[in-house]
């Protein structure tokens, strides 16, 4: 297993209307369709999200999300159901979704905006390498093929974004190793949901996903992301597109982790201050994009059963070291902790009762011996490998934030 392509796989993007032009065919598809949202329109959303306030409907948290998605006019499925389609990539396996919203904005008054909905597969044959600053201008052109409008790449790159998808894929993962890793990591969550085939049925979706995509909750304390077989997917799920543009390409054994970034807020809590464009594609390194799923996931596991102790004493384990022993084994059978999260977490213990330098490199030692050792001799452990492999994937080398 190893990680390929983490990138951006999709966003929602807001250009000012004064920086496009539009074509003939692009008047009369999108400017003369625009969507208008009011003053009183939004003062009358005001006035719902804080009556369902008062009554205890929704929380602070959840209102909050709401008031930041107003700035965008739309939310993402009433952006859907009156956005206009390009017929023509859409027979091919693409869809892209485009409209002119005329907004109210409560701080800014009334803004015109072309608004796009662009996901990674409007790359074709690039797709799985994702949205990325090397292929960005393949994504430009290809928009201006569409003979729709016209907007210079600088002022695209200064668009705004929301609804961002972050993703990266998973190498020589079987469906079959897939599905036993998604399970195991379904017993130590708290929310998931989990998608398998019946008995009987031939695999057609298979993934664990957490959070909420379509309805409003608090995205930073229950941020949604999803792990999914992209081969299955691909096969089942997206099959014309596959078969129009990926027919040369290795999609056999390729998993994906998928996580959200909601809004500028939601943004701004991972460290990077501005939603535009061009800032997006320089601030979500690979390293960066990996960080922020695995941060993801992590908010949405925990622990949910005890498990057998071993009798260290048969082991020759002396007394200063059984401690470590037992973490070690309780993260890796409990948690599905990589090797690197462990080590983080007992530097972390050590740093915390002020030892020194030496003590915690020789207990991270420690850790990584006993490590290797359960991997090798814990019966109890043995079942998991795929699983802890699976992780330690997923966590890397990156800093553990949770």
């Amino acid at each position: 297993m190893k990680i390929s392509n983490p990138a951006i796989d999709s966003f929602r993007m807001y250009i000012p209307i004064t920086k496009v032009e539009f074509t003939p065919e692009g008047e009369k598809q999108l400017l003369e369709k625009k969507v208008i949202t009011s003053e009183a329109q939004m003062k009358k959303q005001m006035k719902e999200l804080i009556n369902e306030l008062k009554n205890g409907m929704k929380s602070v948290e959840e209102i909050e999300e709401e008031l930041e998605d107003f700035n965008f006019g739309l939310d993402e499925e009433e952006f859907k159901r009156v956005a206009y389609e390009v017929a023509g990539l859409k027979s091919k396996g693409i869809t892209i979704r485009l409209l002119v919203l005329e907004h109210y904005h409560f701080q800014e008054g009334t803004n015109t905006y072309l608004v796009l909905l662009i996901n990674s597969k409007i790359l074709k044959e690039k797709y799985l390498l994702g949205i990325t600053k090397e292929t960005i201008k393949d994504i430009w052109l290809e928009l201006l093929s569409l003979e729709l409008f016209y907007v210079e790449f600088e002022d695209f790159l200064n668009g705004t974004l929301v609804d961002v998808d972050i993703k990266a894929d998973i190498k020589d993962l079987s469906p079959k190793d897939f599905k036993v890793c998604i399970k195991e990591l379904n017993r130590i969550s708290s929310s998931g949901e989990l998608y398998l085939p019946k008995r009987g049925q031939k695999i057609k979706n298979l993934g664990l996903e957490y959070g909420y995509r379509k309805k409003q909750h608090n995205v930073r304390s229950k941020p949604y992301v999803k792990l999914y077989h992209k081969t299955v997917e691909l096969r089942y799920q997206s099959r014309i597109f596959t078969d129009n543009f990926l027919k040369d390409i290795d999609i056999k054994n390729l998993a994906r982790i998928e996580g959200t970034i909601k809004n500028k807020k939601h943004l701004r809590s991972l460290g990077i201050k501005e939603n535009t464009l061009g800032n997006l594609l320089e601030k979500l390194t690979e390293e960066k994009i990996l960080e922020i799923n695995w941060n993801f996931l992590n908010k949405h596991l925990k622990m949910e059963r005890s498990i057998a102790m071993v009798d260290t004493k048969k082991l020759n384990i002396s007394g200063k070291d059984i401690e470590i022993f037992d973490k070690v084994r309780s993260h890796m059978l409990l948690e599905g902790y990589s090797l690197e999260t462990i080590k983080r977490r007992t530097q972390s213990l050590y740093n915390s009762i002020g030892a020194s330098r030496p003590t915690i490199r020789a207990a991270l030692k420690r850790a990584e011996k006993y490590y290797f050792y359960i991997l090798a001799n814990d019966k109890e452990v043995e079942g998991k490998k795929p699983f802890l492999e699976f992780m330690e994937i997923l966590g890397g080398n990156l800093n553990e934030k949770k």
